[in-house]
Protein backbone atom coordinates (compact mmCIF):
# COMPACT_ATOMS: atom_id res chain seq x y z
CA UNK A 1 0.00 0.00 0.00
CA UNK A 2 1.62 3.31 -0.75
CA UNK A 3 1.01 6.29 0.59
CA UNK A 4 -0.05 9.21 -1.03
CA UNK A 5 2.31 11.99 -2.70
CA UNK A 6 0.30 14.95 -0.78
CA UNK A 7 0.70 13.15 2.30
CA UNK A 8 4.26 12.48 2.32
CA UNK A 9 4.87 15.94 1.29
CA UNK A 10 2.88 16.59 5.01
CA UNK A 11 4.96 14.19 6.49
CA UNK A 12 7.80 15.85 4.90
CA UNK A 13 7.30 19.37 5.63
CA UNK A 14 5.23 19.28 9.20
CA UNK A 15 7.89 16.88 10.70
CA UNK A 16 11.34 16.94 11.89
CA UNK A 17 13.30 19.30 13.89
CA UNK A 18 12.13 22.62 11.29
CA UNK A 19 8.40 21.85 11.46
CA UNK A 20 7.41 24.64 13.76
CA UNK A 21 9.18 27.13 11.46
CA UNK A 22 8.09 25.55 8.61
CA UNK A 23 4.49 25.60 10.04
CA UNK A 24 5.17 29.15 11.03
CA UNK A 25 6.09 30.28 7.32
CA UNK A 26 2.69 28.23 5.71
CA UNK A 27 0.72 30.40 8.29
CA UNK A 28 2.10 33.43 7.39
CA UNK A 29 1.80 32.73 3.34
CA UNK A 30 -1.98 31.80 3.71
CA UNK A 31 -2.06 35.62 5.64
CA UNK A 32 -0.74 36.96 3.26
CA UNK A 33 -2.86 35.23 -0.05
CA UNK A 34 -5.66 35.73 1.92
CA UNK A 35 -5.02 39.22 2.27
CA UNK A 36 -3.77 39.44 -1.56
CA UNK A 37 -7.21 37.51 -2.99
CA UNK A 38 -8.80 40.25 -0.38
CA UNK A 39 -8.39 42.91 -2.67
CA UNK A 40 -10.03 41.87 -5.75
CA UNK A 41 -12.74 41.11 -3.40
CA UNK A 42 -12.99 44.81 -1.65
CA UNK A 43 -12.51 46.42 -5.45
CA UNK A 44 -15.87 44.21 -6.16
CA UNK A 45 -17.69 45.60 -2.98
CA UNK A 46 -16.73 49.05 -3.46
CA UNK A 47 -17.32 48.99 -7.20
CA UNK A 48 -21.21 47.67 -6.04
CA UNK A 49 -21.83 49.90 -3.52
CA UNK A 50 -20.26 52.86 -5.93
CA UNK A 51 -22.89 51.59 -8.33
CA UNK A 52 -25.84 51.09 -5.63
CA UNK A 53 -24.96 55.18 -4.21
CA UNK A 54 -24.13 56.46 -7.23
CA UNK A 55 -28.20 55.72 -7.99
CA UNK A 56 -29.09 56.92 -5.18
CA UNK A 57 -27.39 59.90 -5.22
CA UNK A 58 -29.02 60.74 -8.90
CA UNK A 59 -32.56 60.18 -7.22
CA UNK A 60 -31.82 62.23 -4.52
CA UNK A 61 -30.11 65.13 -6.42
CA UNK A 62 -33.14 65.09 -8.41
CA UNK A 63 -35.79 65.25 -5.91
CA UNK A 64 -34.12 67.25 -3.20
CA UNK A 65 -34.60 71.11 -3.38
CA UNK A 66 -32.57 73.79 -1.53
CA UNK A 67 -34.26 76.44 -0.16
CA UNK A 68 -34.60 79.18 2.26
CA UNK A 69 -36.86 78.51 5.61
CA UNK A 70 -37.31 81.50 7.51
CA UNK A 71 -37.22 81.37 11.48
CA UNK A 72 -40.85 81.96 12.99
CA UNK A 73 -39.03 82.23 16.54
CA UNK A 74 -35.95 82.45 18.03
CA UNK A 75 -32.97 79.44 18.69
CA UNK A 76 -31.57 78.90 21.99
CA UNK A 77 -29.25 80.48 23.66
CA UNK A 78 -25.70 78.27 22.97
CA UNK A 79 -24.98 76.00 25.85
CA UNK A 80 -21.55 73.97 25.81
CA UNK A 81 -22.19 70.48 25.00
CA UNK A 82 -25.71 71.30 23.73
CA UNK A 83 -27.65 68.85 20.99
CA UNK A 84 -28.17 71.05 17.52
CA UNK A 85 -31.87 72.72 18.05
CA UNK A 86 -34.40 72.58 16.13
CA UNK A 87 -37.30 75.81 15.52
CA UNK A 88 -39.76 76.18 13.84
CA UNK A 89 -39.42 77.35 10.57
CA UNK A 90 -41.90 78.19 7.44
CA UNK A 91 -40.80 77.89 4.04
CA UNK A 92 -42.60 77.72 0.67
CA UNK A 93 -42.50 74.40 -0.88
CA UNK A 94 -41.73 73.20 -4.52
CA UNK A 95 -45.64 73.53 -5.96
CA UNK A 96 -45.82 77.04 -4.47
CA UNK A 97 -47.74 76.13 -1.41
CA UNK A 98 -46.82 77.37 2.40
CA UNK A 99 -45.11 74.85 4.74
CA UNK A 100 -44.19 75.32 8.50
CA UNK A 101 -41.92 72.77 10.50
CA UNK A 102 -38.99 72.34 13.03
CA UNK A 103 -35.44 72.93 10.97
CA UNK A 104 -32.42 72.92 12.39
CA UNK A 105 -30.84 76.03 13.73
CA UNK A 106 -27.48 77.25 14.85
CA UNK A 107 -27.84 78.69 18.68
CA UNK A 108 -28.49 82.49 19.06
CA UNK A 109 -30.37 82.83 15.60
CA UNK A 110 -33.35 85.54 16.13
CA UNK A 111 -36.96 85.26 14.84
CA UNK A 112 -37.03 86.52 10.69
CA UNK A 113 -33.59 84.88 9.79
CA UNK A 114 -32.94 82.71 6.70
CA UNK A 115 -31.89 79.34 7.04
CA UNK A 116 -30.69 76.94 4.61
CA UNK A 117 -33.37 73.84 4.06
CA UNK A 118 -33.35 70.89 1.85
CA UNK A 119 -36.73 69.55 1.13
CA UNK A 120 -38.24 66.71 -0.85
CA UNK A 121 -41.06 67.19 -3.80
CA UNK A 122 -43.68 67.48 -1.43
CA UNK A 123 -41.64 69.95 0.52
CA UNK A 124 -40.91 68.22 3.84
CA UNK A 125 -37.51 68.79 4.92
CA UNK A 126 -35.04 66.19 4.19
CA UNK A 127 -31.79 65.93 4.59
CA UNK A 128 -28.71 66.95 2.40
CA UNK A 129 -28.64 64.60 -1.08
CA UNK A 130 -25.34 62.31 -1.48
CA UNK A 131 -23.46 64.11 -4.38
CA UNK A 132 -21.41 61.92 -6.29
CA UNK A 133 -18.48 62.81 -4.36
CA UNK A 134 -20.14 61.32 -1.28
CA UNK A 135 -20.90 58.30 -3.19
CA UNK A 136 -17.87 57.60 -4.32
CA UNK A 137 -15.93 58.21 -0.80
CA UNK A 138 -18.73 55.48 0.53
CA UNK A 139 -17.88 52.93 -1.74
CA UNK A 140 -13.60 54.15 -1.02
CA UNK A 141 -14.53 53.43 2.95
CA UNK A 142 -16.79 50.27 2.10
CA UNK A 143 -13.71 48.50 0.01
CA UNK A 144 -11.60 49.46 2.58
CA UNK A 145 -13.10 48.65 5.57
CA UNK A 146 -13.69 45.46 4.54
CA UNK A 147 -9.75 44.93 3.64
CA UNK A 148 -8.85 46.15 6.65
CA UNK A 149 -10.98 44.21 8.44
CA UNK A 150 -9.35 41.19 6.61
CA UNK A 151 -6.64 42.23 7.26
CA UNK A 152 -7.04 42.17 11.03
CA UNK A 153 -8.38 38.94 10.59
CA UNK A 154 -5.89 37.54 9.04
CA UNK A 155 -3.36 39.21 11.74
CA UNK A 156 -5.82 37.17 14.51
CA UNK A 157 -5.34 33.93 12.81
CA UNK A 158 -1.41 34.83 12.27
CA UNK A 159 -0.84 35.43 16.42
CA UNK A 160 -3.15 32.20 17.44
CA UNK A 161 -1.12 30.04 15.18
CA UNK A 162 2.02 31.47 16.80
CA UNK A 163 0.72 31.18 19.96
CA UNK A 164 -0.59 27.45 19.69
CA UNK A 165 2.99 26.78 17.86
CA UNK A 166 5.13 28.24 20.94
CA UNK A 167 2.87 26.53 23.24
CA UNK A 168 3.28 23.36 21.04
CA UNK A 169 7.07 24.15 21.39
CA UNK A 170 7.25 24.54 24.61
CA UNK A 171 6.01 20.97 25.63
CA UNK A 172 8.02 19.84 23.08
CA UNK A 173 10.59 20.96 25.07
CA UNK A 174 9.64 20.23 28.47
CA UNK A 175 9.55 16.32 27.70
CA UNK A 176 13.00 15.99 25.78
CA UNK A 177 13.97 17.90 28.90
CA UNK A 178 12.05 15.54 31.28
CA UNK A 179 14.09 12.77 29.24
CA UNK A 180 17.74 14.63 29.59
CA UNK A 181 17.59 16.25 32.39
CA UNK A 182 18.15 13.40 34.96
CA UNK A 183 20.88 12.24 33.32
CA UNK A 184 22.06 15.67 32.73
CA UNK A 185 22.03 16.14 36.62
CA UNK A 186 23.26 13.19 37.92
CA UNK A 187 26.79 14.22 35.80
CA UNK A 188 27.34 17.46 37.11
CA UNK A 189 26.58 16.25 40.88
Amino acid sequence: MSIPVAARLVRRVFHGPLADDRVGGVVLAVAIAVALLGVPIAVFIGSETYQNTSAASVEQLRTRHASTATLVEDAPLAVAGAQPHHVTASWTAPDGGPREGAVPAAPNVKAGSPVAIWMDDSGLITTHPLTAEGAAITAVGVAFLFWSSLICLMIGFCAAAMHLKVGMSLRRWEHAWAVVEPEWAGRHR
